[in-house]
């Protein structure tokens, strides 16, 4: 951790940050790459001023015609056309090379709470290194984990494995997501969820052993060792675990099953469903035939909403050179990937 922590000397000061993806945790067969970029979330109180300092500090990490923008507009595109993440790849740093999205504490604390793009709260569904800890972030992630159990035990049936309950969990942000098949590997959740499991077993562990929202008891199976679980699937169970989901799931989720005059608000990411009446919700999704199909539509549209967002603002931010580079070396990472699995069957 203290090598990761390193980096975060050349940037002004920051309130959270943490390091993920495949440079810091192992993805299982994947192949390792000496020139994999290494990634950062940097959270900060206000983005106009850190980028202000870092532009001072580091001005070189932003493509030229932001430079000549400057700090206002590096913001701008960030939460007028992304989802308020602004990344600087291909930083060189140390012998390594690495990206790192600067992004509001209250943009994440809003995503962790209410799942309003899934960008930063999907990424906190996985492991990852915490680098510096602000006390407010580590609480409502405690909730973003609760919540992507429930979600996970929604999209499964009564009775399943950790293995299956860790793959649903970490695939639960890249449900829609844009960029799946072609600019990422198509078995990353796979190998996510197979490299990481003993840091999921820690990062789940208290989530598990007992909160009411999610109702799975832990067996083991004497033959094999595994882990397995059993969940009450009943209606009843279900409309309580649908209802406690998080305001950006329900409104998808309401208008999918056909309750839309439970949304208050335009069919933009501003739609509400009245808390008051998210058990109506929670109640109309749990008896239908197409429970799972509709929590499942629901990630898709959040998750495919805000990475199309992402996208666009990713390149703008990035220029023309940049976003051509780190787009070939995606679908290259992809492609090295989906042979090492041929290679390996």
């Amino acid at each position: 951790m203290a090598g990761l922590a390193d980096a975060l000397r050349q940037f002004p000061p920051v309130a959270h940050a943490f390091a993920y993806g495949s440079s810091v945790f192992r993805q299982e067969g994947a192949p390792v790459s000496k020139d994999r970029m290494v990634d950062y979330i940097l959270v900060v109180d206000c983005p106009l001023k850190w980028h202000t300092a870092n532009l001072q500090r580091n001005t070189h990490h932003y493509a030229s015609y932001l430079r000549s923008l400057g700090p206002s507009a590096v913001t701008a595109v960030a939460e007028n056309i992304g989802v308020g993440v602004h990344f600087n790849s291909y930083v060189p740093w140390n012998q390594q090379i690495l990206k790192y999205g600067v992004v509001s504490k209250e943009t994440v604390l809003r995503d962790l709470r209410e799942w309003t793009s899934l960008y930063i709260a999907g990424r906190l569904h996985k492991p990852v290194a915490h680098l510096v800890e602000d006390p407010d972030l580590l609480v409502a992630n405690a909730g973003n984990l609760r919540t992507a159990a429930t979600c996970a035990l929604l999209l499964l049936p009564e009775c399943f494995t950790e293995a299956e309950l860790f793959h649903t969990i970490c695939g639960l942000s890249y449900s829609g997501d844009v960029r799946m098949g072609i600019a990422e590997d198509q078995r990353k959740v796979h190998r996510i969820a197979q490299g990481s499991q003993e840091p999921l077993r820690a990062l789940y562990a208290d989530v598990l052993a007992g909160p009411p929202a999610v109702r799975a008891a832990l067996e083991f199976e004497e033959d094999s060792g595994a882990r397995r679980f059993l969940q009450d699937t009943s209606p009843g169970a279900r409309t309580e675990m649908i209802a406690s989901l998080p305001v950006g799931m329900l409104a998808p989720l309401a208008r999918l099953a056909g309750t839309s005059g439970l949304v208050a608000g335009s069919a933009g990411s501003e739609a509400a469903v009245d808390p008051g009446r998210a058990w109506e919700v929670g109640d109309r999704v749990a008896h239908s035939p197409q429970c799972k199909e509709l929590i499942l539509g629901a990630l898709q549209c959040v998750v495919a909403a805000s990475s199309r967002r992402q996208a666009v603002s990713g390149a703008l931010a990035a220029g023309s050179g940049n976003a051509m580079r780190y787009l070939a070396a995606k679908v290259s990472k992809a492609w090295k990937n989906e042979m090492a699995t041929v290679d390996k069957d």
